[in-house]
């Protein structure tokens, strides 16, 4: 706790409390109270199973599409769609994650080409929103075909 007084620590930004403090013009341990009070509870993890879409993701009522052949791999058989997460999330039928650790081979190759695709939807959300095609908050409970493309 001496190190989070001091301003030590870098949150998931990569700020530090320290720098926030500053910005704000708070002390750093006003910063780190805040953090701790807000996210030090519940990791990402934790934060999902608590919340309702994590409850209606285990109790399969998101209505989610049925599994479905890929394209150009039917002979694998039909698939999940799946939400791509980090490791702070559990592997579930929905999950898609890495591998945990330091990983060599395929899973070293699996967790590559998961990272790369994961910023490639952050990327593309960034564009949306910047064109305001795209509101976070507006998500719940909308059907696609709520939003109009704004491209």
């Amino acid at each position: 706790m001496d190190q989070l007084r001091h301003g030590g620590d870098v949150m998931a930004t990569g700020d530090s409390f320290r720098s926030v403090a500053f910005g704000f013009r708070v002390g750093a341990s006003t910063v780190a109270g805040i953090v701790n009070e807000a996210y030090g509870r519940n990791s990402d993890g934790g934060t999902l199973s608590a919340s309702a879409f994590g409850t209606a993701l285990r109790q399969n009522t998101l209505g989610i599409p049925a599994d479905s052949p890929l394209p150009g791999a039917e002979h694998l058989g039909p698939m999940p769609h799946v939400f791509l997460a980090d490791e702070a999330f559990p592997l579930r039928r929905n999950i898609m994650r890495p591998y945990p650790g330091h990983n060599t081979g395929e899973k070293n190759v699996f967790n590559f080409r998961l990272s790369h695709v994961r910023r490639m939807v952050e990327c593309a959300f960034g564009i949306l929103a910047s064109r305001g095609g795209y509101r976070g908050s507006d998500c719940t409970g909308r059907s696609p075909e709520d939003y109009k493309p704004t491209l």
